[in-house]
């Protein structure tokens, strides 16, 4: 399934339903996977997955991808993956699998930041995964029979973001002054990470690759 033509797909929306009979037919598991963080996330991501749900025999398997903590903290984003959840666990064939935050998604946001002399940086833990394994457990799931939930996923070491963010400075040869500060809720917490943490590339690992 694509929003862009092509040998092989079907053209479908989630936010419109356009397409979604026609991308589901035959098909013996969906990987669902698609988002929409930045804009349109209640149609996409909650409204668009229960189109899909709708659309979806009972017998097929639908695997869905999330992030651990979802149901922990009240950002509107996770809400919205949390609120996805619950419509994948009313096909009677499912499977979830949360992971924590992947290396590349860590490395756009630093990209973002304004470029200042000096940078204020909560003090979150974090716990950076590589996207390989992610993908490698993700495709074992849909090979497999549902399993409703499966155990979280996290990386190999969990780090506060301000450490993470001068890591990738110093990877970048760029002199900045990074200054951690209190933050509170379940996020400081370390609701974000989880007790189950996979061997794999860490974030130093990923830098020196990136």
């Amino acid at each position: 399934m694509s929003r862009r033509a092509g040998e092989g797909r079907v053209v479908a929306d989630l936010q419109t339903g356009e397409g979604l009979a026609e991308a589901v037919a035959g098909v013996d598991a969906v990987a669902h996977l698609a988002s929409s963080p930045s804009a349109h996330t209640e149609q996409t991501d909650v409204h668009g997955t229960r189109r899909l749900v709708e659309h979806l025999p009972n017998d097929v398997h639908l695997i869905y991808i999330s992030i651990v903590g979802v149901d922990k903290t009240w950002a509107p984003y996770y809400q919205a993956k949390l609120a996805a959840e619950f419509e994948v666990e009313k096909h009677p064939r499912h499977t979830i699998l949360r992971t924590t935050q992947w290396h590349p998604l860590l490395d756009y946001f630093f990209a973002k930041l304004p470029g200042l002399p000096l940078l204020f940086i909560p003090r979150i833990p974090v716990q950076p995964m590589s996207v390989p394994i992610v993908a490698q457990h993700f495709a074992d799931a849909v090979v497999d029979e549902p399993r409703g939930r499966l155990r979280d996923l996290g990386g190999p070491e969990v780090v506060l973001a301000p450490e993470l963010l001068r890591r990738w400075f110093a990877k970048r040869g760029l002199t900045r002054w990074v200054i951690g500060f209190p933050f509170l809720g379940a996020i400081a917490g370390g609701c974000l990470t989880t007790h189950n943490n996979l061997p794999g590339p860490t974030w130093d690992d990923w830098l020196e690759d990136h």
